[in-house]
This record gives structure tokens, sequence and C-alpha cells, in this order.
């Protein structure tokens, strides 16, 4: 699954790219509520770009751009 290919790449991922947010940090750089992309994630239309040890879903600034993009989409 996507999941489980996120996780094997996390370490290397978080070691790399320090700039990865965590849901609440990544939502609100994106203009969303923590639970819109939740929901997102939900659907299927947006996945994290690692996944930490602690399981916590990670987003980078690419993944935050595709969020807001949604979001706009979404609104209008």
């Amino acid at each position: 699954t996507w999941a489980s290919s996120l996780l094997s790449i996390t370490l290397s991922s978080m070691s790399t790219a320090p700039d990865l947010l965590r849901l609440s940090h990544a939502a609100k750089a994106a203009g969303v509520t923590p639970a819109q992309l939740q929901y997102y994630l939900m659907v299927g239309v947006v996945q994290p770009t690692a996944i930490s040890p602690g399981h916590q879903r990670l987003f980078d600034s690419h993944a935050i751009q595709r969020i807001a993009t949604i979001k706009q989409l979404n609104d209008s």
C-alpha cells in the first residue's frame, strides 16, 4: 500500500527534508482546518509526503500547495 511505501522512506525523507510539517501545521499553512485536511486524506485527494516513526502524517511544500489548490477548487 502507499502507506507502507511512505513509511519505508520516512527516515530518509525526514533527514533530508526538515521542512516537513505535521497535519495541523500543514493545514494552517494551506488555509484549511485540520478536519478539512483529514477529510481530503480520507477521500484520497491528497496523501502525506511521509509518515513519522510515531505514525504522524507529514507534508512538504508541494503537498501544502496541492491542499491549497484543492481548497480553492472546492470553494469555487
